[in-house]
């Protein structure tokens, strides 16, 4: 026979909170990734990389320069595996400080920077010192 509502017994879990703190104060984020190093290891591959990086700012800022633009967009794309980090390129490479600026972006870790040929040259000077 079935139980009616009024004979029913309600069982629900009894929970009980030990720190009620943590229920009601707000946490502070984490702030920054790990310091995960890429190239831990191989000092080569970083050096290929570099040089990569390099070439591709100078050649940037060649064409640039050639075709006598002002201003033009670099398209950076970061690869998927440091997505997640906290060195990216927006804090400490293409900052408004050294002539960059954010326009747009095709999906995450996609980004479209305006640039100047100055800014391409000093951001190759700073890459070569680093």
């Amino acid at each position: 026979m079935a139980d009616s509502p009024e004979t029913r017994e309600v069982r629900r879990p009894v929970q009980v909170f030990m720190d009620v703190d943590r229920l009601f104060t707000d946490r502070e984020p984490a702030k920054g990734g790990g310091g995960r190093d890429f190239f831990a290891g191989d000092d080569t591959g970083f050096r290929r990389h570099k040089r990569a990086i390099r070439q591709k700012l100078s050649d940037v800022a060649a064409s640039m320069h050639r075709k006598h633009e002002a201003t033009d967009f670099v398209h950076v794309r970061m690869k998927e595996k440091a997505l997640a980090k906290s060195h990216r390129p927006i804090g400490a490479l293409f900052t408004a400080q050294n002539g960059f600026a954010l326009v747009g972006g095709d999906s995450i870790g996609d980004m479209v920077f305006q640039a100047t040929p100055e800014a391409m040259t000093k951001l190759d000077q700073q890459v070569e010192a680093r």
